[in-house]
C-alpha cells in the first residue's frame, strides 16, 4: 500500500449499551462523502480558503475490518491487526466507527508509534473497569488505553451527564492524571485556555465520539447527553457562532502544534470526509485536522 492516509471502517456496535446502529456508520460516511467527489482537482472552500481533496495526498480506502458478529473480542482482534498492517506500511489510519469500544483495539494497534497522548472528545469518561463483567465495551475503552505502556497523558474534553460514570471511575481517572473538562468548564475557561492544557510538539491519538457534540445537532448518537459542545465558546475574546467551532479550534490547534497526529478514530453515525491540499493537514467535514506521517 502506497498511501499517506488509510481510511478503514470498523462496523462494530456490539459494545454499545443503549441504541445500536453505529455499525452502519462507515457505510453512511462513505455515502455522504460522495457529495464532495469532484474529481482529482478538488473542491474549493470559499469561507476557509482551502482546497479539499487535492492531488498532493495519497488517500486509500481499505474497506471495512472483518466482523464476526456475536464475537466482540474477535472483532477487536481483527481491528488491532488491521491497524498494525496500516502502520507497517507507513500510512496514517483514519478509523470510522462503530461504537467507542473499538478505540482500545485501535490504540493497541498503534503501539509501535508510541509514546503518545490521547485527545478524547466525548460526553462520557469511558473509564469503567467493567460493566457486569464486560471490560471491552464502549464504556471501558479509555481505561483500557490508560493501561497501555505507550499511552502517556489523556485529555478528556466535553465530559458531562448524570450517571455517565461512577464516582470511583472518575477518581481513578484523576489518579491516573487525566485532564477532564466538561463543556461548562470549557466555556468558562475559553477555548484558548483549554488548548494550553495540551502539550505542544507531541504525538496525539485523537478519538471523537459524536455524543461529544450536543444532541440537538447530532441526534443520531446512541447515547445522547444534553449540554454538549456547540456554540457559546469564546476564542480570543470572540463568541464563536458555528456549532462545531469549538471542536474545529481544538483540532486545528493539534495540527499546528503537534509533532505528529498518528491516528484518528471517529465513533459516529454520519460524517462526510474531505481532504485539503494544504501541507500537513487533512480536514473532515467537522474540520478534523491531522498531520502527514
Amino acid at each position: 500500500m502506497d498511501a499517506d492516509v488509510a481510511v478503514i471502517g470498523v462496523p462494530n456496535d456490539m459494545g454499545t449499551q443503549w441504541k445500536s446502529g453505529a455499525r452502519m456508520g462507515p457505510r453512511e460516511i462513505r455515502e455522504g462523502s460522495t457529495l464532495y467527489s469532484f474529481g482529482l482537482e478538488g473542491a474549493y472552500d470559499i469561507e476557509n480558503d482551502i482546497m479539499y481533496l487535492g492531488p498532493d495526498w495519497k488517500v486509500v480506502d481499505c474497506g471495512d475490518v472483518d466482523m464476526v458478529h456475536g464475537d466482540l473480542m474477535q472483532c477487536h482482534e481483527n481491528t488491532e491487526e488491521a491497524i498494525r498492517k496500516i502502520v507497517s506500511k507507513g500510512a496514517m489510519p483514519v478509523v470510522l466507527g462503530g461504537d467507542h469500544s473499538i478505540t482500545a483495539a485501535v490504540g493497541k494497534g498503534l503501539n509501535e508509534l508510541g509514546p503518545f497522548h490521547i485527545i478524547q472528545i466525548d460526553a462520557h469518561l469511558d473509564w469503567a473497569d467493567h460493566r457486569s463483567g464486560m471490560r471491552y465495551g464502549h464504556g471501558n475503552c479509555i481505561r483500557r488505553l490508560s493501561e497501555m505502556d505507550h499511552v502517556q497523558k489523556i485529555f478528556q474534553l466535553g465530559i458531562r451527564g448524570i450517571s455517565s460514570s461512577k464516582k470511583e471511575d472518575v477518581d481513578a481517572a484523576k489518579d491516573y492524571g487525566s485532564v477532564i473538562l466538561s463543556p461548562r468548564q470549557m466555556r468558562k475557561m475559553g477555548i484558548e485556555e483549554v488548548l494550553e492544557q495540551i502539550p505542544a510538539g507531541e504525538r496525539y491519538y485523537v478519538t471523537i465520539d459524536i455524543d461529544g457534540l450536543d444532541p440537538s445537532i447530532a441526534p443520531g448518537t446512541g447515547t445522547p447527553s444534553p449540554g454538549g459542545l456547540f456554540a457559546c465558546i469564546r476564542y480570543n475574546g470572540e463568541l464563536l457562532s458555528s456549532r462545531s467551532e469549538s471542536l474545529r479550534k481544538i483540532l486545528h490547534y493539534l495540527n499546528k502544534n503537534s509533532y505528529q497526529i498518528i491516528g484518528d478514530a471517529l465513533q459516529i453515525m454520519h460524517l462526510d470526509i474531505t481532504i485539503t491540499d494544504k501541507p500537513n493537514e487533512i480536514t473532515f467535514e467537522i474540520q478534523v485536522p491531522v498531520r502527514k506521517l
